[in-house]
């Protein structure tokens, strides 16, 4: 699909896809070559895999397992993380480049048949001189030439931000938000594009980039440095936590120990099976199933927005039934991680 146009192979589509990956053809297609062999290799090796029954009962218990665990949440912990002005004023004087906001000068002009071609119709007429116009802005033909020569109308919009505002702060309404999207999205400046938006055609170009600093007081600056400054001080109380349980200094009675001094709540559970979410969601559970009896782990989202240490007291594993309308189920779960580390291999 990256290559096509009107559902067909676009041969200058291709074209542009080169240039502007700055790859040649026939590494390009030697790569794309390689890999698809691979691919198909792969596919015949996986239609004739079968997983060995240990592998697929494994797989059925890493699911139909019953867990009791004892856990503390550490939201009130990450809570007393202070962040201080000065920290922030830091950060920012360390990465001024970085908050900056973008007033950009746009030109674009529609592109309708009539002026590309006699008929004022999308026929192929219209789209040969569409072609055309492309190749020529690959060819280094201006925006302004392209204006000229088919006679359009062009609209120019100057020192607007990605979010359609001034730097008065007034909003710019004369123009369509997805057009407007295509068009800022551009990077190079005076480096004409041609666009296609739900079947309507255009030129569009940047002519201008004035670039501004936000400054340490502006509010989305403060609180992405703010959010940036507190997700490093869960790594660090995490990494912390971590070293902790690997060296056992953290056990049941210290676990107690630990909730104690930071004024934690410990709280016993019983998690039964991995559709139980009262507590938990899935991919928590899935994590908690893996912790052997008598061990504790630290469990975190990718965000580190909820964070668990976990201690696993007793685990009661659900009968193994092949008969079992769930055999098959997990006969397919285990085949394909069977696959997959297979895969791994080439």
């Amino acid at each position: 699909k990256l290559f096509q146009r009107d559902s067909k192979f676009s041969p200058l589509e291709y074209e542009k896809f080169i240039l502007k990956n700055g790859i040649t053809k026939v590494v390009f297609e030697e790569n794309l070559r390689e890999k698809e062999k691979k691919n198909q290799l792969l596919y015949y090796l996986s239609g004739g895999i079968i997983a060995p029954n240990i592998l697929i009962e494994n797989s059925y218990r890493e699911e139909n397992q019953i867990k009791y665990i004892n856990y503390i949440n550490l939201k009130n912990i990450y809570n007393q993380n202070i962040i201080k002005d000065e920290d922030i004023e830091k950060i920012y004087e360390e990465n001024k480049d970085l908050f900056i906001q973008e007033f950009k000068n746009i030109e674009y002009a529609e592109l309708k048949p009539g002026l590309l071609s006699i008929e004022k119709k999308y026929d192929e007429s219209f789209f040969v001189e569409i072609d055309k116009i492309e190749n020529n802005f690959l060819d280094g033909s201006t925006f302004g030439e392209i204006v000229s020569n088919y006679n359009l109308k062009s609209m120019t919009l100057n020192g607007i931000n990605v979010n359609k505002k001034k730097i008065n702060n007034s909003e710019v309404e004369n123009i369509d938000e997805k057009l407007f999207k295509k068009i800022f999205s551009i990077k190079n400046v005076e480096k004409p594009e041609l666009i296609n938006l739900d079947n309507t055609y255009y030129i569009a170009q940047i002519k201008k980039i004035d670039k501004t600093p936000l400054g340490v007081k502006n509010s989305d600056v403060t609180n992405t440095i703010k959010s940036q400054l507190e997700f490093k001080k869960k790594i660090e109380k995490n990494i912390k936590i971590k070293q902790e349980i690997e060296k056992s200094l953290i056990g049941i009675d210290n676990l107690k120990n630990f909730a104690l001094s930071n004024k934690l709540e410990i709280v016993s559970t019983k998690i039964d099976g991995i559709k139980d979410s009262k507590q938990f969601n899935e991919e928590f559970i899935k994590e908690i199933f893996k912790i052997k009896d008598n061990k504790i782990k630290l469990i975190s989202d990718a965000t580190l927005s909820k964070n668990f240490i976990v201690f696993s007291e007793k685990t009661e594993f659900l009968k193994f039934d092949k008969s079992s309308q769930d055999y098959e189920k997990y006969k397919i779960i285990a085949n394909n991680k069977y696959a997959n580390n297979i895969f791994k291999l080439y």
